[in-house]
């Protein structure tokens, strides 16, 4: 039977996708595969396409198939540690989020941008902030910032900043991202933030 996430790609886009997964020694259809290296992501990708999808998917690119965009990722790693091939549209997501939902990838309702790579457990809750834990100096606490504040987030030496030229959005146009620790503190003062 075809995969959902496969359906409405073509052999064009699948037939390279599936020839990485023999290459890589992934066994397809069984749960062969954990033992198998990792692909590596096409470069830039996070540009396009971030998400949490990064930490467990791999051999990820995106590629064009009838004038849509598409991301696929040849191992998409599920709870049991098997491998898939997992294709979606980049249209599918607006905010360019996407994640792992049990080897398929999928949309996240978090802001885009960089900070992912080094932010972990991040969730946005009713009141729209974004909470995560991000590495950098000083040592990782909870960073929290209005949503909206901005369009593509990034780590600044463990707060949560906006990357230069996405701030704010309808409904928090002008609005400048407050970064605030679980204590309320801010990067202490004289520290020159730098993104990780």
């Amino acid at each position: 039977a075809e995969s959902e996430m496969a359906r409405g790609i073509s052999p064009a886009v699948l037939l390279p996708a599936l020839l990485g997964l023999l290459l890589a020694g992934t066994a397809l259809g069984g749960e062969g595969g954990s033992g198998a290296p990792e692909a590596p992501n096409q470069e830039g990708i996070v540009d396009r396409a971030s998400g949490s999808y990064l930490k467990s998917c791999y051999g990820c690119s995106i590629g064009v198939e009838h004038d849509e965009d598409i991301l696929q990722c040849t191992q998409c790693t599920k709870p049991c540690g098997a491998r898939l091939f997992s294709a979606i549209k980049l249209r599918d997501c607006p905010n360019g989020v996407f994640g792992n939902s049990d080897g398929n990838l999928a949309c996240e309702d978090l802001p885009a941008g960089t900070y992912q790579n080094t932010c972990h457990s991040c969730n946005k809750d009713e009141a729209g902030m974004l909470h995560c834990n991000c590495e950098g100096s000083p040592p990782a606490e909870t960073s929290s910032v209005r949503a909206s504040s901005c369009k593509r987030f990034i780590n600044m030496a463990g707060y949560l900043g906006c990357q230069p030229g996405f701030e704010g959005e309808e409904g928090g146009a002008g609005e400048q991202p407050q970064v605030a620790s679980e204590q309320g503190s801010k990067p202490p003062s004289g520290q020159t933030p730098r993104e990780l």
